[in-house]
């Protein structure tokens, strides 16, 4: 008896999860060899694929490319605009956001690496750069609105708020960053290497306490 065909709500849900994984396979090669130095091959065998199944999922190598980095950013800004919108002071805010955003950081740092590969590199497409720089530029902002809420409220240093806010993300993203540099470590290891959310906060803190 032949088996029903799957509905196209199911075959959209099972193509969205293996592009997925297809992602999760190919972010740390990008991350370890760059964008020029990746080869579909490298992504073949990372996703354990032929070149003709990957390309039922993705068109190029750019393609999977530039996924990774705009799922790595939107998930960045989908976290902090959730922060945003919580309850609570901007400084109960803003400390949700960085335990909500370190961990994965910890644990993923190769989206870190091809975050910063995508803005850095020239090998990649000046529309890939461009396109990131929009995405960083929307997260800094959202970072900096909560900062200034901070300072409206006392709860936060009277100094420029958006260099407030580059500086946090740069401590963010350079602690996930870092992490890649401990491969022999475990997750939960490199972790506990790297300071707690709490401790990035008090920067921003009038009192440093």
């Amino acid at each position: 008896m032949p088996r029903p065909a799957a509905s196209e709500s199911t075959r959209q849900e099972l193509r969205t999860q293996r592009r997925m994984e297809i992602l999760q396979a190919a972010a740390p090669v990008f991350a370890r060899k760059g964008f020029a130095g990746t080869k579909i091959t490298d992504l073949m065998a990372a996703a354990q694929m032929s070149q003709g199944l990957l390309y039922r999922y993705f068109t190029s190598k750019d393609d999977v490319f530039i996924a990774i980095v705009e799922a790595a950013v939107q998930h960045s800004i989908d976290i902090a605009r959730q922060a945003e919108a919580r309850s609570g002071s901007p400084l109960e805010r803003l400390r949700w956001f960085v335990e909500t955003y370190l961990p994965p950081q910890y644990e993923h740092p190769e989206y870190a690496l091809v975050v910063a590969h995508a803005l850095t590199n020239e090998a990649v497409p000046a529309e890939v750069r461009v396109h990131t720089s929009r995405y960083l530029i929307e997260f800094i902002g959202i970072i900096r609105d909560l900062i200034s809420e901070g300072q409206m409220a006392g709860e936060i240093i009277q100094r420029d708020a958006e260099q407030l806010a580059v500086h946090l993300l740069a401590a963010l993203h350079g602690l996930a960053a870092g992490t890649a540099f401990l491969g022999a470590a475990s997750a939960q290891e490199q972790a506990l290497r790297f300071p707690e959310p709490e401790i990035l906060l008090l920067a921003l803190r009038p009192d440093h306490s």
